[in-house]
């Protein structure tokens, strides 16, 4: 079996460490030894924590399952319902107390960072922009009789989810995260 490339090594190792300590706690000494790499190592490939971050949050992104929001096959609402689901057990495998490597970047890092500011941005707009597609298909068939424009429904469900996780990792509870999707599923996408 082929051994990891540093460079990758960095990108996977790190995201547990952002996740669990945040952008602002997390150190350079804490995502090379979570690489298991020497420290100039990073440097070879990242000038900067920031730029590290950016690439780790670009994945974390493409980890959402977005592309199954875009299937124009079986039911949309059941669709999204599915995706939130995995969401939310992805998040609750990772440690619910740690939260949304998104939500988690928006409050801890942005206003420092413009960069990350920037990734966070794109990566909202694009869960947004794949939920809206989603909420639109199921609207066109009936499924969500909510005639509310599909990118205000979305951003609505994805800013909803993510209070809901920023609750339960707070409470360490799931109890918000229950009522997110049964307040979702129950009146908002009806």
């Amino acid at each position: 079996m082929a051994r990891a490339s540093v460079k990758e090594q960095l990108v996977t190792r790190s995201a547990p460490v952002f996740l669990e300590r945040g952008f602002n706690a997390a150190s350079v000494n804490d995502i090379v030894q979570a690489a298991g790499v020497p420290k100039g190592s990073f440097y070879n490939h990242f000038v900067s924590k920031e730029k590290l971050a950016v690439e780790v949050l670009g994945r974390y992104v493409d980890d959402l399952g977005l592309r199954e929001l875009a299937d124009p096959s079986g039911s949309p609402l059941e669709q999204i319902r599915g995706h939130l689901t995995a969401n939310i057990a992805a998040r609750e495998a990772a440690g619910i107390e740690y939260g949304c490597l998104l939500g988690n970047f928006s409050t801890d890092a942005v206003a420092l960072n413009e960069g990350l500011r920037g990734a966070v941005t794109a990566g909202f707009a694009r869960w947004t922009d794949a939920m809206a597609s989603a909420i639109a298909r199921a609207q066109r068939a009936n499924e969500i009789r909510n005639d509310t424009d599909a990118h205000t429904l979305a951003r609505y469900v994805v800013s909803s989810f993510e209070g809901a996780i920023a609750q339960a990792k707070t409470q360490r509870m799931d109890k918000p995260i229950r009522d997110f999707l049964a307040v979702t599923f129950g009146t908002v996408l009806q």
